[in-house]
């Protein structure tokens, strides 16, 4: 128990430390406060997910979605459009199974020069949003573009020219592209406070605040548009938000987002980024009904028993190793 109560003070007495110099910092961010725009601008939003599906002696299977929702302001949020992109790719980290590929594989896995089969499928994700984005920002006119996260690439010569594709047809066609993240843990103004920790502190109305220069400038990955944190809804919490395009007019991005930031399922949230997440976790959720569509494939060149022992969930792991018996077993 003394490891504990000495823990606990150890937390509170760093904790009060930091609320100390809370006032300062707060005094020093020029928070600007906002209204909603009259002007009813239609959205599109981009999200994706994936699974994995076989796992044969290191090499696995899995499958990426990503989708595209377009809505518009009609007595509500009104679904127009939706599309979703649907492709099985291979995960692999040993460069010597790599070099037996076909040459597009082999590009593109060793572009990706990820290790963890996790960090592999979840760049396949990326660039495969990124692709859709780029799509979108040809074929539509005066949208705003929203994508889920951060307009951040890899260090790879292809995503940055992807987007800078992208950006460029966005300004061509008048779409503002915007980049929401769910969660940041960023300390961008120098508290001991996550920013939206922070920034929690400024409540009851709509605002927005710019990231310091120094904390953009020094960003890795690299980034393709300008960093805010914005409270869309009154009482919500404060969303990172990035900009990619109409970088000088914020206050006018802001005011169009909070429009598709009323919903009382999620308030303060882009809703038609919560209902891309909806349309792409299926292949998670639904995970079984891949699984039989692949099983005709598979049955043509292995035998039952080694694609039982192929199968994983979710995350990559087999469905029979022997630690998630005993987890289930310790219930």
């Amino acid at each position: 128990m003394n490891d504990i109560e000495n823990l606990f003070s150890l937390i509170k007495k760093h904790y009060d430390n930091a609320q100390s110099k809370t006032e300062k910092i707060l005094s020093s961010i020029d928070i600007k406060p906002f209204k909603v725009s009259d002007e009813k601008t239609d959205l599109v939003a981009v999200d994706g997910s994936y699974t994995f599906l076989l796992n044969f002696s290191s090499m696995w299977i899995a499958l990426v979605r990503v989708g595209a929702l377009h809505y518009s302001l009609d007595d509500g949020f009104a679904l127009k459009e939706k599309k979703s992109v649907d492709r099985h790719v291979p995960v692999v980290a040993d460069e010597k199974i790599i070099e037996t590929f076909p040459e597009e594989y082999q590009k593109l896995l060793k572009t990706i020069k990820m290790k963890n089969p996790n960090e592999i499928v979840n760049e396949y994700r990326r660039l495969m949003e990124h692709q859709i984005v780029n799509e979108l920002s040809k074929e539509k006119e005066k949208c705003i573009i929203a994508v889920d996260g951060a307009l951040t690439t890899p260090f790879l010569a292809e995503f940055a020219e992807l987007m800078n594709n992208t950006i460029k047809h966005c300004e061509k066609n008048n779409n503002i592209l915007v980049g929401v993240s769910k969660d940041s843990l960023t300390h961008a103004f120098g508290s001991y406070f996550t920013d939206e920790e922070l920034l929690g502190n400024f409540r009851d109305g709509r605002y927005y605040v710019k990231v310091p220069d120094d904390f953009q400038k020094k960003y890795k990955p690299p980034l393709f548009g300008d960093v805010y944190f914005a409270c869309l809804h009154p009482k919500s919490k404060w969303f990172r938000i990035d900009i990619g395009t109409h970088k000088d007019e914020p206050e006018n991005v802001f005011s169009k987002l909070a429009n598709y930031a009323k919903s009382s399922i999620c308030p303060g949230y882009v809703y038609p980024l919560l209902e891309a997440h909806r349309y792409v976790v299926t292949v998670r959720q639904f995970k079984e009904i891949y699984e039989n569509e692949i099983l005709g494939f598979a049955s043509k060149h292995f035998s039952i028993n080694e694609i039982i022992n192929a199968f994983t969930d979710v995350d990559g792991k087999r469905n029979s190793s022997f630690h998630s018996f005993l987890d289930r077993m310790s219930r």
